[in-house]
């Protein structure tokens, strides 16, 4: 099954366009959330780059059925 990138870096960043976070869910509902960093979540970034939408998207990757994907080969 594959992996999904859920946040890339901007074309302005370097690298660029390159994924920093991954997401992961096998066939018997195993999930896995993979980040390049955890920075996004401190105090003085939680508030920028609505770093708040990203951290519910997890929440709701984790504990609901709200985001699903759609696997095919």
């Amino acid at each position: 099954m594959p992996s999904f990138p859920i946040l890339t870096s901007g074309p302005l960043t370097y690298p660029s366009n390159r994924p920093i976070a991954a997401i992961h869910e096998n066939k018997s509902g195993g999930k896995l959330l993979v980040a390049g960093s955890i920075e996004m979540f401190l105090d003085d970034f939680y508030e920028n780059e609505e770093n708040a939408k990203i951290m519910e998207f997890m929440i709701k990757f984790f504990l609901t059925e709200e985001v699903q994907f759609e696997f095919t080969k």
